[in-house]
């Protein structure tokens, strides 16, 4: 076929604007009379663009086998219709959020990119598209998406080198300034391709070559995407089935897309979590910022913007020569170099070439990001729920409800699930973050009005953002357009980095991300009383500060006092309350997933043999004694002993001298806070008193020290108040109760030893076969004789090997001084053993030792461990000059170990083998079902032949059915 008869057939089946717009009833999509397609943006605000345009004219189909050069989209208006009407299909079925814009610009690029691909293939019309022309298009897009399935790289080798060199080469600076877009549409225009940062994928490219001419086009190694994109990809593709076989598809392409992207596609996986230590820093950072920085950041801004405004009148070249030397030599500048962590060289520059200088810009900067840190994480905010241009935060959202109980409600957008701004009610460190905000806004504000930008329209104070800002030049004085803060981490450019350098000064790199912030919501909670920063973090602000924001979500009993705010807040209480909900479901479950971790942590640390004091720590290795007695292969015993008292519902619950781990147990009965009707736990009276011998209780060393801090702070202001008055002795009486919960705890954990607890001690004499009879009353005078003792068979068994031939006696040894000295052959011998009057038996003070006991040894297993190591050299010393007894105790007893431990073996073979026969059972029960279900199948297919041929021939084989059946 010539291009000439192409374009013939193409003029043929040509269709007008008119014929599309017939078919457009939706009301956000228009299509202008010269290829111009409009979508209502949702997004926008009063004075931006309020439709999103996609210009058919500028997009374009690639050579192929029929057409050797490349073709103007328009050109085939049946293409262009087919693409509109999936737009609109898609908008039917999406729902009027903020992200309608995004998505719908995604849906019409991936339309797009599919006709090319089929176009590439001389699939001109999709009528006549088959099945097979996408066999290869998941396994391409999981290489390198779009790039790999359009033949990127492939169809730049085609084209001139010399022209491809120029086309990909590094822009200029002005270039840069001027526009560099015009690049990225001659590369396309190049190639025939829609496809997006095609000038970045072939630069990328390039820098992985060889620097020859030849070999500038090598392939890259293979990407891997995720299976979520393909998915999104395959699902947008099987629109042009949706909208009919006249228009795109007579067969969906991919039936399970789903099934597809996971097939082809990278495991989904989540992002990685933000580590406590690491949200510790960036919160504390950001309280650094709005409480003490902030506000010299603000009057330095504010000064500028009152010389701004008084040289309002000069050109915008003389305006920034003004500027430049104003802010040399600014007083206020000198002082905020001496307070910030860096100083403030210049008004303004680009972020790519500093050389080491600070500029006022990234000061401004830092103190937004610290906003959008505080008012993220007190209030498990999104992103776009404070950034957004239009659905962010704006002047004079944060309202006073009361002052004498420094109580705010803030008109926060809800983003997923109500659309639309409901009060929320804040702490003060929000309020103060928002002040903050409103400080700087108005301060550009000014500098709007004064220097007006080509973007700005006027509209009321409550389209008003606080999230933008002004440049500042030296050639043209204020930016011409305004700036949108906008929290990428991950961006080369970030408006964040500034921050995070300084906040995460010497700790490892992490990406941080805008949702994280919800998680770090639910660290403050769990963590507040042990982690470092945090606590220091609790003190400057007070604790109650910090918590009443948390309460509501944590804490049921509170739930109640919710009503009595919002009975005086601007909304319906039904309507309130519904929105409420709906955020804090959301926000539950970030908790409930960082509580499922911290409680996991809790019960490994225990089992490790870390310090841990209360009754819940005892009840762990109670759990931990039972599942010790039964025989898992398959699971390990830490996993196991989780799993069971995550199914029994204990749950951590901070506090500030520990955790209550009741949570959702059934056993609440136990706890020591329980009401008289036995229904509810009283938290409210928790206390060390309280809780030290509860079951539920768990307290480490770092609650002793957030409440020793909180002893200090208390002691400082009781200095403040006056003596003899009923608050001073309140205050008072307060003081020493928190005196005595301290001395009460640390005398528990002196009592804990440090790296061996009691579960595991007992654990230790379970396991050996023989135990003390008698022990010391007194528990330190029984180890002090412990030591003693062991160090003095240490000597004799150094002074023994050292002289084996001069002295041929076996139960007696020498220690390396020459005197010698009988020892103990069996544990309680040791018990028994007083080396100071004598062998065994010879001067015992009976007062000292109990019968029938076993808790020295017990309580200090380490110790029996070292004695047993010690008695069996020395008999295995005596065993070697062949004068020792064939009947020795610990000889037998290393027999039955070694028997014992050919039995064990034996036991964790046979579960293996039941396991083998259990698995060949159920391949042979698979395979029998697999039969009945044919022989079912082949018999309901007889009755139906049966039953067809008619009712005098299914009354003869009535009796032929029957056997059948049975």
């Amino acid at each position: 076929m010539t291009p000439n008869a192409g374009i013939r057939q193409n003029d043929q089946r040509k269709i007008s604007c008119a014929d599309i717009r017939e078919e457009l009833f939706h009301a956000d999509l228009t299509l202008s009379n010269d290829w111009v397609l409009g979508l209502k943006r949702l997004e926008a605000r009063p004075d931006e663009n309020q439709y999103w345009r996609f210009d058919f004219k500028n997009a374009r189909l690639p050579a192929n086998s029929l057409f050797p050069y490349v073709q103007r989209f328009s050109d085939r208006t049946e293409l262009i219709k087919t693409v509109c009407l999936v737009m609109q299909r898609y908008l039917l079925r999406s729902t009027n959020s903020k992200e309608r814009t995004n998505r719908a610009k995604t849906t019409l690029h991936n339309t797009l990119m599919v006709i090319e691909f089929l176009w590439m293939q001389n699939a001109l019309s999709l009528s006549s598209v088959v099945p097979e022309n996408f066999n290869s298009l998941p396994e391409k897009l999981a290489k390198n998406g779009w790039y790999s399935a359009l033949e990127i790289l492939e169809r730049a080798k085609n084209i001139q080198p010399a022209k491809m060199k120029k086309l990909i080469k590094a822009r200029t600076a002005t270039e840069n300034f001027e526009g560099g877009g015009a690049k990225q549409f001659d590369l396309q225009e190049a190639l025939g391709t829609n496809c997006n940062n095609v000038l970045s994928f072939l630069r990328k490219n390039e820098n992985k070559a060889s620097h020859k001419t030849s070999k500038i086009f090598s392939s890259l190694p293979d990407g891997h995407a995720s299976a979520r994109t393909i998915t999104d990809k395959l699902t947008i593709i099987n629109l042009l089935y949706d909208i009919g076989p006249e228009n795109g598809l007579s067969f969906p392409p991919f039936e399970k897309p789903e099934a597809t992207g996971n097939k082809f596609g990278r495991p989904k996986s989540r992002t990685a979590n933000i580590p406590v230590d690491i949200a510790a820093k960036i919160i504390s950072t950001a309280y650094l910022w709005v409480s003490e920085y902030g506000s010299i950041v603000a009057e330095l801004l504010e000064e500028v913007s009152e010389e701004v405004i008084a040289g309002r009148t000069l050109t915008r070249k003389w305006l920034g020569r003004r500027l430049k030397v104003f802010f040399d030599r600014s007083s206020k500048r000198k002082e905020a170099c001496a307070v910030l962590p860096f100083p403030i060289e210049l008004l303004d520059f680009g972020r790519l070439d500093t050389k080491g200088k600070n500029s006022l810009r990234e000061a401004v900067l830092c103190t937004m990001t610290s906003c959008f840190v505080v008012i993220a994480t007190m209030n498990a905010r999104r992103k776009d729920e404070i950034l957004h241009r239009k659905f962010g935060l704006r002047v004079g959202d944060l309202r006073m409800l009361s002052e004498d109980h420094s109580l705010f409600e803030v008109d926060f957008y809800i983003e997923k699930t109500y659309r639309r701004r409901v009060p929320f009610y804040v702490n003060q460190l929000t309020a103060d973050a928002i002040k903050l905000l409103e400080r700087i806004e108005r301060a550009f504000h000014r500098i709007d009005i004064s220097v007006p930008a080509d973007d700005i329209v006027r509209t009321g104070i409550a389209d008003r953002s606080l999230f933008s800002y002004r440049r500042f030049s030296l050639m043209k004085g204020v930016g011409k357009t305004r700036k949108w803060y906008d929290f990428q981490a991950y961006a080369h450019e970030s408006d964040a980095s500034k921050f995070l350098e300084l906040a995460l000064a010497g700790s490892k790199k992490i990406g941080i991300s805008a949702h994280m912030f919800r998680r770090m919501y639910a660290l403050v909670f769990y963590y507040q009383y042990e982690n470092a920063d945090l606590l220091a973090l609790m003190y400057q602000l007070g604790h109650r500060n910090l918590e009443s924001t948390l309460i509501y979500v944590t804490d049921p009993d509170s739930r109640p006092e919710l009503e009595k705010i919002s009975a005086v807040m601007d909304i319906s209480t039904t309507e309130m309350q519904r929105a409420r909900r709906q955020h804090l479901a959301i926000v539950e479950e970030e908790l409930a997933e960082v509580g499922f971790e911290k409680h996991a942590e809790d019960v490994f640390n225990i089992l490790s043999g870390k310090i841990y004091a209360g009754g819940y720590a005892k009840y762990v290795r109670r759990i931990s004694t039972r599942f010790s007695q039964s025989v898992r292969i398959d699971v390990r015993s830490e996993d196991a002993i989780l799993a069971a008292v995550k199914q029994r519902g204990h749950f951590p619950r901070p506090m500030q001298h520990g955790q209550c781990m009741a949570g959702r147990t059934l056993a609440i009965q136990s706890a020591r806070c329980i009401t008289k009707e036995k229904d509810r736990l009283q938290r409210e009276l928790a206390g060390v008193e309280m809780c030290s011998n509860c079951i539920f209780h768990l307290t480490s060393p770092a609650y002793l020290k957030s409440m020793d801090l909180d002893l200090e702070r208390q002691k400082e202001e009781v200095d403040l108040i006056t003596p003899d008055s009923l608050i001073f002795e309140q205050r008072k009486r307060e003081v020493e109760n928190l005196e005595r919960a301290i001395n009460l705890l640390k005398i528990r954990f002196v009592n804990t030893p440090p790296l061996l607890t009691r579960w595991a001690m007992r654990m230790a004499m379970k396991k050996s076969n023989k135990k003390p009879s008698v022990a010391y009353r007194n528990q330190a005078a029984a180890e002090e004789n412990i030591l003693r003792k062991s160090k003095i068979l240490d000597d004799a068994l150094i002074g023994a090997r050292e002289s084996i031939a001069t002295y041929p006696l076996s139960t007696t040894l020498v220690r390396h001084d020459g005197m010698p000295i009988s020892y103990p052959k069996t544990l309680r011998q040791f018990n028994l053993w007083d080396e100071v009057k004598g062998p065994f038996f010879q001067g015992l003070d009976a007062m000292r030792v109990v019968r029938n006991s076993n808790e020295t040894l017990r309580r200090y297993p380490l110790h029996k461990k070292h004695i047993e190591i010690i008695l069996f050299s020395l008999n295995e010393l005596s065993a070697d000059r062949s004068t020792v007894s064939r009947r020795n105790p610990f000889r037998v007893l290393k027999n039955k170990l070694e028997e014992s431990e050919r039995l064990r073996q034996l036991l964790e073979l046979e579960p293996l083998e039941l396991n083998r026969d259990f698995r060949q059972l159920d391949v042979q029960k698979c395979s029998l079902q697999q039969e009945l279900l044919q022989l079912r199948q082949s018999f309901q297919s007889e009755i139906l032949k049966a039953r067809a041929a008619g009712p005098r021939t299914s009354s003869r084989r009535s009796a032929t059915i029957s056997k059948l059946q049975k």
